[in-house]
């Protein structure tokens, strides 16, 4: 079902997005109000095809993917998504006190801890590069101050 309504959303914001490339905007953006809700939902619908391949190929062959169901407790302990809300909202506290760069590395290396990678060498490569590349695409491709 998750699935389904993520489709269905995806395939709304490219139907939308490609509506919205003929809108002329008063102030210039460098990608627009199409562009842009087209490129986000194209990646929503290509991250939605790559995560349902293993369930494909497992129902292909006789093997259905088991999901286990999540639990109920509201503990901080153990509960990866609660912990990722809690750094969620120190990353929007921590964002006044030391600017995008520390605050947006800090978060990064913070949810790949959280959700299960232990590796540090590897928790700091990909946090430091997460961290760049929305700087990159924010900052200068888009444009977009940062905060």
């Amino acid at each position: 079902m998750d699935r389904a309504v993520l489709g269905i959303m995806a395939l709304l914001g490219i139907w939308d997005g490609i509506r919205l490339l003929g809108v002329k905007t008063f102030v210039p953006e460098p990608l627009g109000p199409g562009l842009y809700l087209l490129a986000a939902s194209s990646l929503l619908l290509l991250a939605l095809a790559i995560e349902s391949i293993p369930q494909l190929l497992g129902t292909a062959r006789g093997k259905p993917v088991q999901r286990t169901p999540a639990s109920g407790s509201l503990t901080v302990y153990r509960n990866p998504v609660l912990q990722a809300w809690l750094g969620l909202i120190f990353y929007t506290v921590l964002l006044e006190f030391v600017g995008y760069l520390l605050a947006t590395l800090l978060f990064v290396v913070l949810s790949v801890w959280i959700f299960g990678e232990r590796r540090l060498g590897w928790v700091a490569v990909s946090g430091g590069t997460m961290t760049l590349c929305f700087y990159l695409i924010f900052k200068k491709l888009a444009a977009i101050p940062l905060p």
